[in-house]
């Protein structure tokens, strides 16, 4: 069974990660290739 905080916790994020895709899905896009630490290439999603 999970901790109930840590349940609260991943709704939190995932509601989070919800508006930041409403919000800037190019910013997210491209702070996938920077956290990859490689040269911006033309990748699938």
């Amino acid at each position: 069974r999970q901790d109930p905080t840590e349940e609260i916790q991943n709704k939190r994020e995932e509601d989070l990660n919800k508006k930041k895709k409403k919000s800037a899905p190019k910013s997210s896009y491209s702070s996938v290739l920077i956290d990859k630490d490689q040269e911006p290439t033309q990748s699938v999603i």
